[in-house]
């Protein structure tokens, strides 16, 4: 009768109890008691560590895979007819928690999958939320005092929020400094005075800050005329609230050039 190694699956003799080619001493002679389990074949007790069965020669390892490989293709396949049952909601939740957005593969991937489930969905870039690129302190003031007079563009909500900190800070520190320079004019520091100093620099301040929510307001495609509730005391609290929403650029006809806008004028 013809066996084979445990170890190295060669065909051995029926009284050899050590292999020739590997020289693995063949466990089925020993004495001893030792843990078994079933060929994935032919279902005999072997040795558990038995890389092949003594009795058929077949290697437990490649049984153990295609099993493995049988069992992931049954996991495919129940979860593609799991995810061919998901609503569209589902699907972009799914498509979101298993995408890493700094890399580019995973995000075209992401938008391609989106795609072929008729989802619609817009990444939208950093350069296109706020005009500076990179809003700060410095930049985003710049950008407050550089637009005071326009609102036919839009402008980014991190943008409208350091520019706003960084143009009321200015303006306090303007009328600081007005306030100690009026004595080297000669000028006497009157209740009237101080009055006009003040209402001077509340006009420059209530002009840029409005012409700013305007701006903020496109951006997030909502009426100008939404701007007037700033003037209203209790509901300066939801005009505040609306100049947090983010960006919403689809057909968007303002953008951050102004000019971008006049030639859209132009085509009516």
């Amino acid at each position: 009768m013809t066996y084979y190694c445990e170890k190295c699956g060669h065909k051995l003799d029926e009284n050899e109890r050590r292999c020739a080619f590997c020289g693995a001493v063949q466990k089925r002679f020993s004495d001893q008691d030792y843990e078994t389990k079933k060929c994935k074949k032919c279902g005999k007790d072997i040795y558990v560590n038995a890389n092949f069965c003594p009795y058929c020669g077949t290697d437990q390892a490649i049984l153990n895979l295609n099993e493995d490989l049988k069992r992931d293709d049954a996991d495919q396949k129940a979860t593609s007819n799991s995810n061919s049952n998901l609503t569209s909601e589902q699907k972009l939740a799914q498509g979101l928690m298993n995408t890493n957005f700094d890399d580019q593969d995973s995000l075209n991937n992401f938008m391609k999958q989106m795609q072929d489930a008729g989802i619609k969905v817009r990444v939208i870039k950093p350069e296109e939320k706020n005009e500076t690129g990179k809003p700060g302190l410095i930049a985003s003031t710049k950008l407050f005092f550089r637009d005071m007079f326009k609102v036919n563009k839009r402008l980014g909500v991190n943008d409208f929020w350091w520019g706003f900190f960084g143009f009321f800070l200015i303006c306090m520190v303007a009328a600081m400094l007005l306030s100690e320079l009026l004595p080297f004019f000669k000028i006497p520091m009157t209740m009237k005075t101080m009055f006009k100093l003040s209402a001077g620099v509340s006009v420059v301040f209530r002009l840029g800050v409005l012409t700013a929510i305007i701006r903020r307001l496109h951006d997030i495609q909502m009426p100008a005329w939404f701007v007037i509730l700033w003037f209203i005391p209790i509901a300066q609290f939801f005009i505040w609230f609306i100049c947090m929403m983010g960006p919403r650029l689809d057909n968007n006809p303002y953008t951050f050039n102004v000019e971008d806008w006049k030639k859209r004028q132009n085509k009516f």
